[in-house]
């Protein structure tokens, strides 16, 4: 009785086997059931709500009509995005600078290194170079291909066609050449003006058609305020998108007077704007975003100002020197796999790692406000350090790359997902009565205005309401428990723990989506990766689709390793076993998960057999038990 009271939300002391209820709560159970009464419910359906309503006499209604679930596909995140490993320079170095690609210690072990780089002619005095200006007269230099058929040599137009015009050929746009680190990093630093660096992270090749090489001192500024590149030459903050049209200005951390200087002169009521906890309509191109955007904004403007002052001779644009300097300034917005950037307005930050923009913004960089995480980048590096020329040569290498970018944005233009976004101010009773009833949203759009009713006219920028209010955009945690959980098993374990105390919850069906829809298809796919996989020298680096029966390097000789190990295809064996053990209900579910379980384990079993009497190590190990 204790725990159906509990489930009523009705308040009581249960204690020494005695359950107290007090008068007030007592009066309103005597009142809605009616004990003493007599009923007659022979001709009632087993529905809840009917029974009640012929106990107590009173309407009683669900909380909703229809619900939506959702569940989360990634944690929240602000952070610096690189490549892995993280690079500060696209210059080659070649196998000299080890396994961190340290130009510092490249130099260490000889000033000069042979690399793979972009040919080029001086336009002056004729002569061939790698650098953008000829190092005998100082003159401009243009990039040239030679076909590798017959020898023609062609001045690059700046596109990517790579077919000699003469005989079909390949053109090659590189060569082999001798570049003297120690000069090239001397040269870089006197340039900059920085102290000898103690590390600065370059690539060991490039991967672009032309094989065109960044600048060193870009890599040496960018050391000084610890930054990296990405593959296009620019600088990345990557950060969770959530959609938002309304805030107040106590939510953001700007003044009024701030606000007020960037065109918010009125709140939504048409009230001049003169207090903190006023509402204002967010500008569909202005962007609020994480209070470390902006601390790494600051970063990357003195580093521009840093190339223009020192490489360009030109006045410094940004001069920040703290997060409230980035206040009314323009960056790009990116969604990874286009190559669309958009322009938009820094108005404010939140502790909190994600960035705030209006649906319309999401949209205009393909987003679907599902939480995705989108790049944020200072509109004047995407202008100065944005190329062609560094993207990589192979199919998909132009996506996340602001090819392209759009200044103003048209909400007739972006997807219509974001059309359906309503603009009431508040829902009639109508639309309330059509949810009981599990009505179809197409059936009752009429009821609500959306954006898609404004795009013939100039309010589809501006006037849209809101139906409730929130006094903040963060929480105190602005850290999802998930995200500073190590391992994933005590993720998953932390959420089965979750679900068992959530009544509203299964906890079999969400064990049972774990294994079916990750922990399976994970464990499935990394022994399929471990039979097929590569090999890697770890000297120079090379691969090897298969390993050749030498087991050595056929460039360098070096030994090669595994790029899959054992490690990989166990981890979540022990995982997946115990909670299909302890939750799993689906026969099929658990048959099929314990056959993949023990197959995994046989094939294991017998590999280790077969190696211990063979007794080989290293890589001719493996190749043998992957012949058995």
């Amino acid at each position: 009785i204790s725990e159906i009271l509990t489930s009523l939300l009705v308040e009581h002391e249960y204690a020494n086997y005695k359950l107290t209820i007090d008068s007030e709560n007592m009066k309103i159970l005597m009142t809605l059931l009616k004990p003493k009464d007599e009923y007659n419910l022979q001709n009632i359906n087993e529905n809840t709500f009917e029974v009640l309503r012929a106990l107590s006499g009173v309407e009683i209604k669900k909380k909703y009509g229809s619900s939506i679930t959702a569940r989360m596909g990634r944690p929240e995140k602000a952070d610096i995005r690189s490549m892995d490993p993280a690079v500060m320079v696209l210059f080659p170095i070649s196998l000299a600078g080890g396994s961190s690609r340290d130009v510092v210690t490249a130099i260490k072990k000889g000033s000069n290194t042979i690399v793979d780089v972009v040919r080029r002619k001086c336009i002056s005095c004729g002569d061939r170079t790698w650098k953008e200006k000829c190092s005998l007269c100082g003159g401009d230099t243009v990039i040239v291909s030679v076909c590798k058929n017959c020898s023609s040599e062609f001045e690059y137009n700046g596109e990517e066609e790579n077919v000699c015009k003469k005989c079909d050929g390949e053109l090659s746009f590189s060569s082999k050449q001798v570049v003297d680190l120690k000069k090239e990093l001397e040269e870089a630093l006197k340039i900059a003006r920085v102290d000898y660096p103690d590390k600065v992270s370059a690539v060991r090749g490039l991967n672009s058609l032309v094989k065109q090489p960044e600048n060193l001192v870009k890599g040496v500024l960018r050391r000084n305020y610890g930054l990296y590149v990405y593959k296009d030459g620019t600088i990345r903050f990557d950060s969770t998108n959530a959609p938002l049209t309304h805030f107040r200005p106590s939510q953001i951390g700007v003044n009024v007077k701030r606000l007020r200087e960037l065109g918010y002169t009125h709140d939504i009521y048409g009230n001049a704007l003169v207090s903190e906890n006023q509402v204002c309509e967010l500008k569909i191109q202005d962007i609020i975003l994480p209070r470390k955007a902006g601390e790494h904004l600051v970063k990357v403007s003195k580093y521009v100002d840093d190339l223009l002052h020192r490489i360009a001779g030109m006045e410094r644009y940004y001069m920040w020197n703290n997060v409230d300097d980035v206040i009314g300034n323009l960056v790009v917005v990116l969604s990874p796999h286009t190559y669309a950037g958009v322009v938009c307005r820094v108005i404010g930050f939140v502790d909190a790692e994600v960035t705030y923009a209006h649906p319309i913004l999401h949209a205009a960089k393909r987003r679907d406000c599902d939480g995705d995480e989108d790049s944020i980048m200072l509109l004047l590096d995407v202008l100065m350090n944005f190329s062609r020329l560094y993207l990589p040569n192979r199919i998909g290498g132009k996506m996340d790359s602001p090819l392209l970018i759009t200044r103003i944005v048209y909400p007739e233009e972006v997807d219509e997902q974001a059309h359906n976004v309503d603009v009431c101010a508040r829902y009639p009773l109508e639309f309330y009565r059509a949810a009981e009833k599990g009505a179809k949203i197409s059936d009752i759009t009429n009821l609500l205005e959306t954006i898609k009713d404004r795009l013939p006219s100039d309010h589809r920028f501006y006037g849209m309401n809101f139906t409730f209010p929130r006094w903040e955009l963060t929480i105190e945690r602005i850290e999802s428990a998930y995200k500073k959980l190590d391992t994933m098993l005590e993720k998953i374990t932390s959420q089965l723990e979750l679900t068992e105390k959530l009544q509203a919850v299964k906890t079999s069906a969400v064990a049972e989506k774990i294994i079916s829809t990750h922990l399976l298809p994970d464990i499935l796919g990394n022994i399929r990766a471990f039979f097929v996989q590569s090999f890697r020298c770890k000297k120079c680096g090379k691969r090897y689709r298969r390993l050749p029966l030498s087991a050595r390097c056929l460039e360098c000789q070096g030994e090669l390793s595994q790029t899959v190990f054992r490690g990989a295809v166990e981890k979540y064996i022990e995982l997946a076993s115990d909670i299909v053990e302890k939750y799993g209900k689906d026969e099929y579910l658990i048959a099929r998960t314990k056959n993949t379980i023990e197959n995994i384990v046989e094939v294991f079993r017998k590999s280790k057999k077969k190696s211990e009497t063979r007794r080989h190590e290293g890589v001719q190990a493996t190749l043998e038990s992957f012949s058995n």
